[in-house]
């Protein structure tokens, strides 16, 4: 067993796991795996996504690595168009709002958000299981937020923006 995972984490794995069989699935093509007619006009009429799933399981999750470059080449004029009109320009805009990983707190405001979180988030954690399996009526939302707001969260906030205010 560990051997066929740590073949399908090697390069000829993960390619034959994404591309299928060189010359029959796909050929190489300025140093790219491009997939065949048998994948992209398949001879059963099937689509190029349900194609590539009759001999991989690229399309599906597992112990090994999706080639994104790869079986984007299966994407449709109407998905490369979302993804050029919505979902990119979407990465682009969130990426100003992503929290750097090297964020560094005082020891005072370390503390105070510690303290303040430990609460918060026993909280939150504990009330969204009750909102979800029905425990909590959602008519109580606004008292839940209340309370989130009454613990603290504030003066969190305020901490992560003067950090990142520098």
């Amino acid at each position: 067993m560990v051997a066929l995972l740590d073949y399908m984490y090697s390069d000829e794995g993960t390619r034959l796991i994404n591309m299928g069989i060189e010359g029959t699935h796909y050929t190489m093509q300025d140093g790219k795996p491009i997939f065949t007619d048998y994948v992209m006009n398949n001879p059963d009429g099937l689509s190029p996504k349900n194609a590539i799933g009759t001999f991989t399981f690229a399309q599906s999750s597992g112990p090994f690595i999706l080639s994104q470059d790869e079986v984007t080449q299966l994407d449709d004029e109407s998905v490369n168009r979302a993804k050029q009109d919505c979902i990119i320009p979407f990465l682009e805009e969130s990426k100003k709002y992503v929290i750097p990983g090297s964020t560094s707190f005082s020891s005072e405001d370390d503390a105070v958000r510690r303290a303040v979180m430990a609460d918060v988030d026993t909280y939150v954690d504990e009330m969204i299981i009750k909102f979800v399996s029905g425990r909590e009526p959602l008519s109580n939302w606004d008292t839940y937020v209340e309370k989130v707001n009454g613990m603290g969260i504030a003066e969190v906030v305020d901490i992560y923006q003067k950090t990142l205010n520098g």
